[in-house]
């Protein structure tokens, strides 16, 4: 159960538990990993690192003890998060440096004298917000808006930090997809770059720019074939019908079908995939098809059943 590394100088090094393995967007992480980069910077004394929830799904935060009291300085601990990231990324993609850096007096321990984990206390972004100073520009504002109702946190001041608020490379995508539909241009590396509103707004750009436009008109009628579609038809596959994928999903509560189909519908208009459909001429050449939305069939079926075994029969 536990994970161990072979060093440069043939010195086999003793991470952590193997157990302490999370699954984050995908990507499989080992805590005792991350925790040992940590303790290895010259400021960390003890490390600590697990998984929460965060405003896109599941986060790391880390918590760390060090010689110096972490109470009595808040821009010492701004810095040194930020230099602890840095060091980080030098050696662990981006998947694994925590979004969270919490600073402790003592790791909380159970009776016996062992971490207790659940003893750790939830990040507060709140209390990592600088003294409030209200945006002043109009793209201030907006930019702080956005960075609020993504991150999932009441206001943003002028001089918050980006990533000690919860922010991390997934969220900047969407903090970047959200400002450029409100006219707001700007890059995820220039919000790495500058990291509070105040920063970013300096470097932020208004109106489309000559950035590339996409048309996302509705396609229809016949297509030519995708690379990968010519490829799978040119594939001696005996049952093609058998790469259809079927999906079960258990809501959590009761679904209004009215509103269901609506929605499905939208996803269906919206995205051209859903409505494609391949036909073979009688020459045996195959061709895409997109189906106009009028000519779009029944996309939700309703049964009824009185028991779980009448709906698995």
């Amino acid at each position: 159960g536990d994970l161990a590394r072979y060093r440069a100088d043939g010195v086999i090094e003793y991470v952590g538990r193997i157990d302490h393995q999370v699954k984050i967007r995908g990507f499989r992480i080992e805590l005792g990993e991350v925790e040992a980069r940590l303790q290895e910077h010259e400021a960390v004394r003890e490390a600590v690192v697990i998984d929460i929830e965060g405003p896109s799904g599941k986060q790391l935060a880390a918590y760390l003890v060090t010689d110096t009291d972490p109470s009595n300085d808040p821009d010492w601990q701004t810095t040194l998060r930020s230099t602890l990231r840095d060091y980080l990324k030098e050696s662990l993609p981006d998947y694994m440096v925590p979004a969270h850096l919490v600073f402790l007096g003592a790791m909380p321990l159970t009776p016996n004298g062992k971490l207790d984990r659940r003893a750790l206390p939830k990040p507060d972004a709140s209390q990592l917000q600088q003294e409030y100073v209200a945006p002043q520009s109009e793209l201030e504002q907006r930019i702080a808006a956005i960075w609020a109702d993504v991150l999932k946190v009441e206001k943003v001041g002028l001089t918050d930090n980006f990533f000690e608020l919860g922010g991390d490379s997934i969220i900047s995508i969407q903090v970047v997809s959200r400002a450029r539909q409100m006219g707001i241009r700007f890059t995820p590396k220039e919000l790495f770059q500058h990291q509070t509103v105040q920063g970013l707004a300096s470097v932020a750009k208004r109106g489309e720019g000559g950035g590339l436009q996409i048309d996302q008109g509705l396609v229809t009628g016949e297509a030519l074939l995708l690379p990968i579609h010519r490829h799978f038809f040119e594939e001696d596959i005996p049952e093609r019908h058998h790469w259809n994928q079927a999906l079960l999903l258990k809501p959590g509560r009761a679904l209004n079908a009215e509103h269901l189909e609506q929605a499905i519908q939208a996803l269906v208009v919206h995205h051209d995939a859903l409505r494609l459909s391949f036909i073979q001429d009688a020459s045996q050449v195959w061709a895409a098809h997109y189906r106009p939305v009028t000519e779009q069939q029944a996309i939700l079926w309703q049964s009824s059943v009185q028991n779980e075994e009448q709906l698995e029969a």
